[in-house]
């Protein structure tokens, strides 16, 4: 079996998180594999940096032919039996490859977003076409959506995995690169500056946390995106320049997790959420919405604390409910670190690959 990854993306979010996972999970079961990814994207810059076997090709529009066309081409010269495609983008030109240049490789799509497909002919197609062998779901949040759409024989339920190793060890950076006190909190949501991550309710619950409860915290946005001018407009609104930090991206999350207080995770829609995952490895305690697989993860008392979407008023009292009762956090912060054992990339990897042998 020869696997083939396909993903467009130019960011280095959790999709290309995964992405790496599983190269590195099936590379040590020698299963030869090749991941076609985007011209300067982060996750080329991976895979170079970590010897995997990859390609570059950028795609021009959604609907590019040239770049189905090439990825035929690949194919055939790598001899792929399997596509893998991790991404919508490279979900439609898979599709393209295979319906209009004879891709012979079986298909499999992954998704992990949970928002319901698109009502029209289109998506109805793309999702139900007898070209895909496959979908992975990363939770049962998203099958539960896409059954509304898609059959139940062409889905499968595959939890993102996660890496506890690399938590183990790592020394914190926060404190002295932002010059933040021993004394003050942490309480920081580390994720793109995208729409359905919602950060204007983690800017309300800010808002409540500083002139409800008068916390002495600093609060960091982790991450960066297109909406990024939009929150900043909005600190300013809300007079919270002192008090919030926007990190821009970082790839040294591993130490960025080590001093956190709090994550404070106030997603709209969340395919599963391995950010809190990465939490529950570093014993990071976490308040969450109930947004998508996010509660497949979070049990509300038990392995964190959960408010409604957009409901910046239980977040911020659950944030001040776990300061309040720091016996009951710790165990939260042990139940939460038994639950991450449970998510491990080799399982992930292993899952995948029982997929791929089915298929």
């Amino acid at each position: 079996m020869k696997v083939m990854h396909i993903s467009t993306a130019k960011s280095w979010r959790g999709g290309e998180q995964q992405v790496a996972y599983l190269y590195e999970a099936l590379q040590r079961k020698n299963i030869e594999q090749l991941i076609i990814c985007a011209t300067e994207s982060e996750l080329s810059k991976a895979c170079a940096a970590k010897n995997y076997r990859y390609e570059k090709v950028t795609k021009q529009w959604n609907f590019d032919f040239f770049y189905a066309a090439k990825m035929v081409s690949i194919a055939i010269k790598f001899k792929a039996t399997i596509i893998h495609t991790h991404d919508a983008h490279a979900h439609t030109l898979a599709l393209i490859a295979k319906i209009f240049f004879g891709m012979k490789a079986k298909l499999i799509v992954s998704r992990r977003v949970d928002f319901p497909v698109a009502n029209n002919l289109f998506s109805s197609w793309k999702y139900n076409s007898q070209h895909i062998s496959k979908i992975i779901c990363v939770s049962e949040a998203i099958k539960n959506i896409m059954l509304q759409s898609v059959p139940e024989t062409k889905l499968a339920v595959v939890y993102s995995g996660i890496d506890c190793e690399k938590f183990k060890t790592p020394s914190g950076v926060l404190r002295s690169e932002f010059k933040i006190a021993d004394d003050t909190l942490i309480i920081a949501n580390v994720a793109a500056i995208a729409p359905h991550k919602d950060y204007f309710t983690f800017l309300n619950t800010v808002k409540i946390l500083k002139e409800t409860y008068l916390l002495n915290a600093k609060y960091l946005i982790v991450g960066d995106g297109n909406l990024r001018q939009n929150i900043e407009k909005k600190i300013g609104e809300l007079q919270l320049q002192k008090d919030i930090i926007l990190t821009g991206f970082r790839s040294d999350i591993v130490h960025v997790f080590t001093e956190i207080d709090i994550l404070l995770f106030t997603s709209e829609t969340e395919g599963l959420g391995t950010t809190v995952l990465d939490a529950f490895c570093c014993g990071v305690p976490v308040v969450a919405t109930r947004a998508g697989g996010v509660t497949e993860l979070v049990t509300h008392e038990k392995t964190g604390m959960l408010a409604e979407i957009k409901d910046a008023k239980t977040l911020a009292e659950s944030v001040i409910w776990l300061i309040s009762n720091p016996t009951l956090k710790q165990q939260i912060i042990a139940d939460a670190k038994l639950k991450a054992q449970h998510f491990s990339k080799s399982v992930m990897a292993e899952k995948t690959w029982e997929i791929y042998k089915q298929v």
